[in-house]
């Protein structure tokens, strides 16, 4: 198990341009924190609003907010700015988050309650995830590009605590206990750096914000750090902002994820590629080319973005992860990448990743 020195030293690493926010189901400014000298986090105030739930989309400024605990109304803010007209959701939306090109919301008076996969042009919501088996309800929750999996909190079922949800399968499995606080809401739900963080809504009651590094396992710690809104109790949403080159899907067998997070590739900026399986020292073949050439390959059992010509080794580590800081400069040019990695558990015993497209900036 990591110490709590450790922990706290990871998770205050170089966290700009990524930015977190929160905001609560009452008229206040909402906040945003850059989480430099975590656990002593400074927070910035912006334009006041009601907030049910919140997500950020890919390019690392806009926030979709939702309103009304019964009928949900989607809003679009800059940068925390004033958002504007809203956009009525197809079921009440108490938990956001975005990936794979669609917003995800825990709807908890569904028939059934679950979660649902939202169309971000008109709302439309199509069920992805029964949760009312175990009762589970996600009032906090997001979606983390680097795994590819969706991160549920509940106060209900058995047992309470972080989830990691499959949006494809609906797997679902339990991650960490309940926070430790006297009262163990947790409403908002974050993720960046592959780190969970969870707005508990009960300031008022002097309980902090806290913060579960996916990387430490099961024996983990939950880490406080500042009180956004001390003075409230109220449910509400918070979001993880940065830019993410788009994931184009196309995924195959396996569970393998490229992704690449952090600036705008532009001159002076970078981001950080990454590649996460569960597949320990294997080797993964990094397929790329500069034009999207989607074919099905038989022997993966999986539709490949170039051609597999193109294909260069990459050692993972022991976590089965490959790492690589880009920087950013020398467009524009765009890129499309794709992983492959030997993985005897599928049925074409190759894992296949989803795909990227990677735009370098002047």
């Amino acid at each position: 198990m990591r110490s709590h020195a450790l922990v706290v030293a990871a998770l205050g690493c170089a966290f700009l341009p990524a930015q977190l926010y929160q905001g609560i189901d009452v008229l206040l400014p909402i906040r945003r924190s850059t989480l430099q000298g975590f656990p002593n986090v400074t927070w910035t105030y912006h334009a006041p609003f009601q907030v049910n739930a919140m997500a950020a989309l890919d390019d690392g400024r806009t926030l979709v907010i939702a309103t009304g605990a019964f009928t949900t109304t989607l809003h679009r803010s800059v940068d925390g700015g004033t958002p504007g007209t809203g956009l009525r959701a197809g079921i009440d939306v108490h938990g956001l988050g975005y990936g794979r090109d669609a917003l995800w919301g825990f709807s908890n008076f569904g028939s059934p309650m679950g979660i649902y996969r939202i169309d971000p042009s008109n709302g439309n919501a199509t069920l992805a995830v029964d949760t009312s088996g175990p009762g589970f309800r996600f009032f906090g929750l997001d979606y983390n590009p680097i795994d590819g999996l969706l991160y549920g909190y509940t106060e209900y079922g058995n047992p309470t605590g972080l989830y990691s949800i499959d949006p494809a399968s609906g797997v679902t499995r339990f991650v960490a206990p309940a926070i430790p606080a006297a009262n163990t809401q947790g409403r908002g739900l974050a993720i960046g750096n592959h780190t969970v963080y969870l707005t508990a809504t009960r300031g008022q009651d002097g309980i902090p914000v806290f913060a579960w590094d996916l990387r430490q396992g099961a024996n983990g710690t939950w880490v406080p750090f500042g009180i956004p809104f001390p003075t409230s109790n109220a449910t509400g949403g918070s979001a993880f902002a940065e830019v993410r080159q788009p994931d184009l899907g196309y995924r195959g067998e396996g569970a393998v994820t490229i992704s690449c997070l952090g600036g705008e590739l532009r001159t002076g900026r970078a981001a950080t590629v990454r590649i996460h399986s569960t597949l320990a020292n294997a080797t993964a073949w990094v397929i790329g080319g500069t034009s999207l050439t989607p074919a099905f390959v038989p022997q993966l059992n999986a539709t490949v973005v170039a051609p597999l010509g193109s294909a260069a080794p990459v050692p993972l580590d022991a976590r089965g992860w490959f790492e690589l800081p880009l920087q950013g400069g020398g467009g524009p040019a765009t890129f499309y990448l794709q992983v492959i990695v030997p993985d005897p558990s599928t049925p074409s015993t190759w894992a296949v990743s989803n795909a990227m497209r990677v735009e370098l900036l002047p």
